[in-house]
Formats: C-alpha cells, sequence, structure tokens
C-alpha cells in the first residue's frame, strides 16, 4: 500500500507540473513572435483629396487620430508583436512623428505600391519571413497580429526550408457584420462564404521579388490583370476570385501564379479591416477610437 501511495503522489506531483507547464506555455509562448520575424509597414501613399483637406495630411500615415498619427498608432502594435524589425516605407517628412528605436529604419517609397514593398524588404535576407501591413488600420492591435502569423507559421513547413510563399489574412463576414454593421464593405466570396480582406499579409522578400519578376512588373504589360494587380498589391489577389473556387483551390491557383504556396488565413479580427478610404470612414475609425479610450 506504502508504495502504491507513493506512486500515486508522484503521479499527482508530475501531472500537476505538466499542467503547469501547459499554462506557462499557453501564457508566455503564445504572446511573443519568433524573433526572426521582420515589419514593413507602406506609409508612402496620398491621401485621399477630401481628407487632405480636411486633416491637413498629406498621407494617410500623417493622418492625425485623437493625438497620435495613423502610422505611429499601427508602428506601436507592430512594436507591441516583437518583430526582430521594422521598415516603414515613406518619406521622411511622413515619418517624422515615428521617434524611431533600434531595429527600426525608414525607406523611400517607389514609383509603385510593390516598388516600394520591395524598398521596404531591402536588406532583410531572402527568405525571412516578413509582415507587411498599410498604415491605415489604427484600430489593429499586437494581438491581431500575433494570431495571424501564428496561423501562417503553421503552415510555413509546407512550403520548405527556403521556399517560396505568401499568406493573407480575411475576416469572416458574420464577425465584421456584428461588429461594424452599418459599414458598407466589398467581401471576398468563396465557396465556404464571404470574407473581408484588411491589412495583414505576409511572405519573405525572395517570393516577392520572384513574384514580382514573373509577373511581368516594371515591363510594358502595364494595363494586363497581373500586372494591375501588382500595383494594388502582390498578396491582394484573392480580391478578384469572386465566389468560384474554394479557399483550398484560391490557394492553388494564386500560389501556381505567383510561383509558390499560398496560406489564407481566415478567421481573422474585423478591426484589421477597419481603414480609411474616405471622409465618412475616417470619422467613423475617429468613434471607434473614442469608444475604445473610454472603455
Amino acid at each position: 500500500m506504502k508504495s502504491s501511495s507513493l506512486s500515486s503522489r508522484r503521479l499527482w506531483r508530475l501531472t500537476a507540473s505538466a499542467r503547469g507547464l501547459v499554462r506557462w506555455a499557453s501564457s508566455n509562448l503564445g504572446s511573443v513572435t519568433p524573433s526572426p520575424w521582420h515589419c514593413v509597414i507602406a506609409a508612402g501613399g496620398a491621401a485621399p483629396e477630401e481628407i487632405a483637406q480636411a486633416t491637413g495630411a498629406k498621407t494617410k500615415g500623417a493622418v492625425d487620430l485623437l493625438g497620435a498619427t495613423s502610422l505611429v498608432r499601427v508602428l506601436d502594435a507592430c512594436r507591441a508583436a516583437g518583430f526582430e524589425s521594422i521598415a516603414i516605407v515613406a518619406d521622411e517628412g511622413a515619418a517624422r512623428d515615428a521617434d524611431l528605436k533600434q531595429g527600426e529604419r525608414v525607406v523611400q517609397p517607389g514609383e509603385t505600391n510593390i516598388q516600394s514593398t520591395l524598398n521596404g524588404l531591402s536588406g532583410l535576407p531572402d527568405h525571412a519571413p516578413t509582415f507587411l501591413t498599410p498604415c491605415d488600420v489604427p484600430l489593429m492591435e499586437p494581438s491581431h497580429i500575433r494570431r495571424f502569423l501564428q496561423a501562417v507559421e503553421e503552415r510555413l513547413p509546407e512550403a520548405g526550408d527556403e521556399g517560396r510563399w505568401f499568406a493573407v489574412g480575411l475576416a469572416d463576414e458574420p464577425d465584421v457584420r456584428r461588429r461594424y454593421p452599418e459599414v458598407p464593405y466589398r467581401y471576398v466570396k468563396f465557396r465556404e462564404g464571404r470574407f473581408a480582406a484588411g491589412a495583414l499579409y505576409a511572405s519573405t522578400p525572395a517570393s516577392i521579388r520572384q513574384a514580382a519578376q514573373q509577373l511581368g512588373v516594371g515591363s510594358e504589360r502595364r494595363k494586363s490583370v497581373p500586372s494591375l494587380v501588382l500595383q494594388v498589391g502582390v498578396l491582394s489577389l484573392a480580391r478578384y476570385l469572386l465566389g468560384l473556387v474554394s479557399l483550398a483551390e484560391a490557394e492553388r491557383r494564386i500560389g501556381g501564379l505567383l510561383g509558390g504556396e499560398c496560406y489564407i488565413v481566415t478567421g481573422c479580427d474585423p478591426d484589421t479591416t477597419m481603414d480609411f478610404d474616405t471622409l465618412d470612414e475616417l470619422r467613423h475609425v475617429e468613434r471607434l477610437l473614442r469608444e475604445q479610450e473610454r472603455g
């Protein structure tokens, strides 16, 4: 009996220790972005005319939102997510309020969005996992970024150590409608349902360079669909799939077109889709920020 009792106590201690380890891992490992991840924030785009006239800001990133610019709010979220480096693609003037820290730099934008992205990726290792996001999603939080990156990491083995891959995060339509019932959205439709694209993208420098070459960026085919899509953003191709395919089929089609694996991450937070392209949208974002600060 003594031996049996001792074994029971040991088993209880081992079980308790294991449970404690699981709780520690859940609360700590899940809250830190792995160090190899890098970040590029696109902040070089001009503000729409009505927003520029109302705010005096020349770029979206420079728009003041309750005492902090949109760029600073996005930058703070990315800092808290724990990236090894952050590149801000913007004119020096647009990033003057950023108060750069170690590992952060400002990169001049290019003539097109894809060229600006390539500028932001310059100097990074070819296969460095990189998060790409615009500067006009001030409601985005570090936890939204981490969850997206963790979902991408779970699928990275599919591409191999030096594989080419592209990832995009989508919010489910029911979640978006519950959060923002009064905001009109253009949804991407797949067989599984409708989704809203937003600010969550990821890839590697080598993957994006290869895609740019493969789709003819810089060639004379400026008006071809692939080139137009690239000028909007390499990873925004999902917007063109209009419900004709399943998510898995879309991944295969986009991956084949871009020359790598494609990961479509659904279930992302609706706040990552709330940008501002009109003055009405900007005022709505301001109201949401006020509600956040009160709550």
